[in-house]
């Protein structure tokens, strides 16, 4: 008798179980079928800005590259020659004050 009872008890669990379990997959199913578009296109849109933001990498990598060199360059090129430049600089004021100033004419 004992057993019996644990048998319906037993189906019964199992059978209320069924009655809520079953409309809820069902529901998950449906919002999982609503939903999927959306999530396709977040995926979508995650590749792309995934794409784009290697492109930007790359692309900030190469300036920063052109900018290393460029300091290089000025570093061991331009920088040697600076002080040529200051004689060449003062040798140019010195010719400019030597002239004569130039007569400016008004023009009416």
């Amino acid at each position: 008798m004992l057993g019996a009872l644990v048998v319906v008890a037993l189906a019964m669990a199992v059978g209320v179980t069924l009655l809520v379990a079953i409309p809820l997959m069902l529901l998950k199913v449906a919002f999982t079928v609503l939903f999927l578009p959306f999530r396709i296109l977040g995926a979508l849109l995650r590749v792309v800005a995934g794409v784009l933001a290697g492109v930007a990498g790359v692309a900030a990598t190469a300036v920063g590259l052109l900018l290393a060199v460029g300091g290089v360059l000025l570093g061991l090129v331009l920088l040697p020659l600076l002080p040529f430049l200051f004689v060449g600089a003062m040798l140019w004021a010195a010719v400019r004050l030597t002239r004569r100033p130039t007569a400016v004419r008004v023009v009416a």
